[in-house]
Order: C-alpha cells, then sequence, then structure tokens
C-alpha cells in the first residue's frame, strides 16, 4: 500500500519549457546519431573499397567503421523512443508531487535514484544531471556511480513519467527546511578570463581524440600510409564540423555575458557520474545539489550533504544561467 502523500498538478510554464527543450534535445541527438552513423558507414564502403583485397588492414578498418555506424542507427531509434515520451507528458500537462518524510536514497543498478520513504513505498527516480562546468544540457542516459543526501528529511520530489518502465523523471526535489539565497552580480574580468578558458580547452581536446583516432586506425590498418590520409579525412569530415559549432556556441555565449549569478546553500544531495567527451575520453565529476540545482564540479570531495557550498555561473537571461565562473565550499 502507497502511503505517500501524492497531488496531481499541472507543469509550470518553466517545466513546459524545459521538457520541449528536452524533446528539441532529443530530436537533435537522433538527427545527429543517424548523419553520423551514415557517414561512417559509407566512410566504411570507401576505405575498404580502395584497400581490399589488396591490404586486410582495410577491411578491417571498414568493419569497425560498420559498426560504429551501425551502433550510431540503432541508438538513433532508441532516442526517439525518449523523445515520445516527452511530447506525451507535454501533451498532458501534468505533474505528480510526492511529499514525505525520506530516510535515505540509494543508487539502482539502473542509473536511477530510488527515495526511501519513512511511509509507504520507494520511488525511482531519473535524475536529469547537465554539464554544468561548460553550460552543457541535461543528460537522460548517464553511469552513475555514487548517491548519498541529507537523512530523515520532509521532501517534495516533482516528476513525471519517464521513458524507461516503473520509473520517473524527476523534474524538482525540495528540502524544505533548506532554502537557498541567489543574487545577480556584474562579472569582474577575472571571472571573464575564467568563462573564456572554456572554449580553448574544449578545442584542445577535440584534436587530442582526433589524433588518438587516428593513430589507433592507423596502427589497426598495419601503418600503410596510403590508408592514413582516408582514416584521417573521415574522421576529420565528422569531427571538425561539429567542434566548429560547439566552439562558436561556447564562445559566443561566454562573449554575451555581462553578469554572474550567484547561488548558494546547503549540500542537500551529492551524486558521482561519467562525464564524457567523445568517444575515448570520460571521467568521474561529482553533482552537488544546491535547492533545485544539481550543479557539477571537478573535485569529489569538495563538500558532503550537510555542507554549505557557493556556485557562480555567468547569468543569460534566456537561458538563466550559463558556464560555470567557480564553485567552493563555504
Amino acid at each position: 500500500m502507497n502511503n505517500n502523500n501524492r497531488q496531481e498538478v499541472f507543469l509550470t510554464d518553466e517545466e513546459s519549457a524545459f521538457l520541449q527543450k528536452l524533446g528539441m534535445k532529443n530530436r537533435a541527438d537522433v538527427v545527429a546519431a543517424i548523419i553520423g552513423g551514415t557517414l561512417l558507414c559509407v566512410g566504411a564502403g570507401f576505405i575498404i573499397d580502395i584497400g581490399f583485397p589488396q591490404d586486410t588492414g582495410a577491411l578491417w578498418i571498414g568493419i569497425l567503421l560498420l559498426l560504429l555506424g551501425c551502433f550510431c542507427i540503432r541508438w538513433a531509434f532508441r532516442l526517439k523512443g525518449a523523445g515520445n515520451t516527452f511530447a506525451t507528458v507535454r501533451s498532458k500537462n501534468t505533474k505528480t508531487i510526492i511529499s514525505g518524510w525520506v530516510i535515505r536514497i540509494e543508487l539502482t543498478k539502473k542509473d536511477t535514484i530510488r527515495y526511501i520513504f519513512e511511509q509507504g513505498e520507494p520511488v525511482e527516480v531519473k535524475v536529469l544531471l547537465a554539464q554544468t562546468l561548460s553550460g552543457g544540457s541535461p543528460q537522460l542516459s548517464r553511469r552513475m556511480f555514487e548517491a548519498d543526501s541529507l537523512q530523515f528529511r520532509h521532501v517534495s520530489l516533482h516528476v513525471v513519467p519517464a521513458p524507461a518502465p516503473d520509473t520517473w523523471l524527476l523534474l524538482q526535489v525540495d528540502y524544505e527546511q533548506f532554502p537557498t539565497t541567489t543574487i545577480i552580480l556584474p562579472m569582474t574580468p577575472e571571472d571573464k578570463k575564467a568563462v573564456m578558458k572554456e572554449p580553448i580547452l574544449f578545442l584542445k581536446i577535440m584534436a587530442g581524440i582526433l589524433f588518438v583516432a587516428t593513430f589507433l586506425l592507423f596502427c589497426i590498418g598495419g601503418f600503410r600510409v596510403q590508408f592514413l590520409l582516408p582514416v584521417f579525412g573521415v574522421l576529420t569530415l565528422l569531427l571538425v564540423p561539429v567542434s566548429g559549432i560547439l566552439y562558436w556556441w561556447m564562445w559566443k555565449r561566454g562573449a554575451a555575458a555581462r553578469d554572474k549569478v550567484v547561488i548558494s546553500g546547503v549540500v542537500t544531495e551529492k551524486f558521482i557520474a561519467l562525464v564524457r567527451v567523445g568517444k575515448n575520453t570520460s571521467s568521474r565529476h561529482p553533482w552537488y545539489r544546491i535547492g533545485a540545482a544539481a550543479i557539477e564540479a571537478y573535485d569529489k570531495n569538495m563538500a558532503a550533504p550537510g555542507d554549505r557550498m557557493e556556485a557562480e555561473f555567468t547569468w543569460l537571461k534566456e537561458a538563466k544561467h550559463g558556464n560555470m565562473i567557480r564553485i567552493r565550499k563555504l
């Protein structure tokens, strides 16, 4: 029997816009996956055609690219299913608020968070963690490793049905005894300098991925010089346009910022999850929840639930906050 306090209410305008943004991102991911998969398959055929049967190395490179292309296309169809869920939720325009005393939270094997209530059944939710260090959008599928929270607190979960069965999508969580403080201040020259470092770092990472991937495929191909240029060309065709668009977008956001938003309060939840850049680079980053915001950081030992923290972001009126400037424990 479920004894949690549950209430059906209408979505706020902000939540409806957020779900619309998730749907748009989902559609963009579907298109990108299909285009990327198609280019990989075409590139595989090109490499095999010019090298096989004279050299079996070309065959193995082609097969590898073909498998990656098929994986991308398959992933696109999985993403399309999630997009249909977002559309259904927005059409109903309702959410569920589940309230009660939470004993603790648990991380499940499905990378979801289970809220254990003092009374009633546990509630399993998908937590959307955005890469706030670079102003990224929330990601529905992210590998998680740790989860911790304040215990024996009265909590309200604002949820809608998630694409996965028997799971909710967490829109907002309120620890009612721990409000946050938010102020807007002018950016200093030091703030501006910190923000503009991010696009340059992104380009360095993408360049590193390009050359490492080219070298690995060159090795698989038996160090045949005649295959180096086609492999480099295919990877460049895939990475350079995407990298250029993302760099321009990050630079524009940083250059346009004039003010910053400062959020301070008690850490109510802490997550450690995977951050991935490209196909070969990943790291475990912590997220600290301060009020409604789950904020990414680099230091996993910076704070724990119950500590006070302060985070600063660029202030973009149309998006509330953009790139991270700094975060620290108070």
